[in-house]
């Protein structure tokens, strides 16, 4: 993500000493149509959006106006042109493949093919950056996040969170219109109409196929459910519950408890059976595509993996114990107290680097950032942000969080992230 700034002025720099000849009363050659455009190499080989690019090679031509670029298929931007330099910027995109160069009715195709390095786009969905309550679109919208909670989307891209300090479920569709779905503001228990029921500091928030929202409703022990129709009921008594997630393959239910650190089916009749444990304080959880359960230990840093069949838990990613913010094997990768936790379609995993109801570390925690832990490799890389906190939108490294405690993805693999310390809702896409 550092590559946009890091090779921006290489480029132009190689390419003065050719600036300056053509300064000469010697007219530079034009490109000749009778001899082929010759591609020797291209540096860097790879990059994000807007890395410029030097192509070495011959027989270009020194009006960029004539010149066409493209980056497997896609039209970039040529920045500068001489007889055997040219700088074109990668496009937005763009993806990996082959670089075309075409003069007039010449073509060469570079024999190697450019590396595109996607980049992470940061931008704010919803929320004023003020702790308090009010519905609304976008910047006027008011949150009261509190050490923990998660977030959701549904199939349509609206999402969904757990509004702590306001004892409310929040919904902010794709425009950033935010709106409360349940609760009437009062901390504690009841049931009915969601104008009047009521929530005590909800944690976690999933949906299912039909959009029914489950809510693990921390403070009160419960399970809470919210049909479409606005109506809120209790499934289960839970105590120490923190999230909740849904099998998408049979609509089965699954809460994690966060004292006894275990993963909980919950049954139709209200009653639960463990089906995970081996952690110590249990964050959010996620399930895979073959039903193995990922959950992130708060108190020790690290993220482990529920099989399916053996209901073992191993540590996949993160060093039990230890804090830090370092990317690698995830054997050595290091966490600082990790919260939220979400999957997509490949099963890939993404990480809130920071929360928790008791050990969340706040702004002295190192981890204000998104994680990505790669399918089946456990390889961690940080996807967004870093370890200094603050507020900011922006490209890659430039993207700056406080305390995000709930990631989501969309159907189209946005990446939401409730941005706790910042009482925002951030969207991240890939360009």
């Amino acid at each position: 993500m550092n590559v946009i700034i890091k090779y921006r002025l290489l480029p132009l720099l190689l390419l003065l000493p050719a600036i300056f000849t053509g300064c000469k009363k010697e007219t530079i050659p034009k490109h000749n149509s009778g001899v082929p455009i010759v591609i020797e190499k291209f540096s860097p080989v790879k990059g994000g959006v807007g890395t410029e690019v030097l192509v070495y090679g011959d027989n270009f031509n020194n009006d960029t106006t004539g010149v066409r670029v493209t980056v497997n298929g896609v039209k970039a931007a040529v920045t500068g042109v001489v007889q055997n330099r040219l700088v074109f910027m990668v496009p937005d995109g763009a993806g990996s493949g082959k670089i075309t160069i075409t003069i007039g009715g010449n073509t060469v195709t570079s024999t190697e093919d450019f590396n595109y390095v996607a980049a992470q786009y940061v931008s704010t969905l919803a929320g004023s950056g003020q702790e308090g309550f009010r519905d609304g679109e976008g910047a006027a919208a008011m949150f009261a996040f509190q050490l923990g909670q998660s977030i959701a989307t549904d199939a349509a891209g609206n999402v969904y969170v757990c509004d702590a300090g306001n004892s409310r479920i929040r919904k902010i569709t794709p425009a950033g219109v935010v709106s409360t779905v349940a609760g009437n503001g009062t901390g504690g228990w009841q049931d009915g109409p969601a104008a009047s029921a009521m929530f005590n500091h909800p944690y976690g928030i999933e949906v299912d196929k039909d959009n029914n929202l489950y809510v693990a409703d921390t403070w009160n022990a419960a399970l809470r459910k919210i049909t479409p129709e606005g109506v809120v009921s209790t499934l289960a008594w839970i105590g120490d519950i923190t999230d909740v997630v849904v099998d998408k393959r049979n609509g089965d239910i699954y809460a994690s408890q966060f004292g006894p650190g275990t993963i909980v089916k919950v049954n139709g009749d209200g009653s639960t059976v463990t089906v995970g444990s081996g952690f110590q304080q249990l964050g959010a959880i996620a399930m895979d595509s073959k039903g193995n359960f990922y959950g992130v230990d708060n108190s020790r840093s690290f993220i482990g993996k529920v099989d399916a069949a053996t209901k073992n838990m191993t540590i996949i990613a993160g060093v039990s114990g230890q804090t830090g913010l370092e990317d690698g094997p995830g054997n050595t990768a290091k966490f600082d107290r990790p919260w939220g936790i979400d999957i997509d379609k490949e099963d890939n995993l993404y990480i809130a680097g920071n929360g928790g109801p008791n050990y969340g570390g706040g702004d002295n925690n190192t981890n204000h950032c998104i994680r990505f832990i790669k399918a089946g490799t456990w390889e961690v890389s940080t996807f967004a942000g870093g370890s200094s906190k603050g507020y900011n939108d922006g490209l890659g490294s430039l993207a700056v969080f406080r305390s995000p405690t709930g990631v989501a993805l969309d159907a189209a693999g946005a990446v939401y992230v409730l941005d706790e310390g910042n009482q925002r809702i951030r969207k991240i896409i890939s360009r």
